[in-house]
């Protein structure tokens, strides 16, 4: 997926300011595991596109005729399936959310 690094590099330049706003001194740092926003987009959509692959690897395999069980095709299929409807949801409620604060009276 050619987004993911820009959406790492953003959440790299943000990862400062948001242990300064925690509460931690710049020196500290170091020692604070928490994930960004971004970091947390980057691997559910690197969890949504491994679902999609392994649902591709398995149709393959079962139309070239390899001994791959139908239910566990139409499984893998089902868990891709659902993987990116639930992420088209969570884009959708981003942008809405976008225009919501676009639309925001100052």
């Amino acid at each position: 997926m050619p987004n993911l690094a820009s959406i790492a590099a953003i959440g790299a330049l943000s990862a400062p300011a948001q242990t300064l706003a925690a509460g931690a001194t710049p020196g500290s740092a170091t020692g604070l595991h928490a994930k960004s926003f971004a970091d947390l987009m980057a691997s559910g959509l690197q969890s949504v596109d491994a679902k999609v692959a392994k649902a591709d690897a398995l149709i393959q395999a079962y139309a070239v005729g390899d001994p791959v069980p139908v239910h566990r095709v139409m499984l893998a299929i089902s868990q891709a399936r659902m993987a990116v409807e639930m992420s088209v949801q969570i884009r959708s409620k981003l942008v809405e959310t976008y225009h919501d604060f676009l639309n925001m009276q100052l």
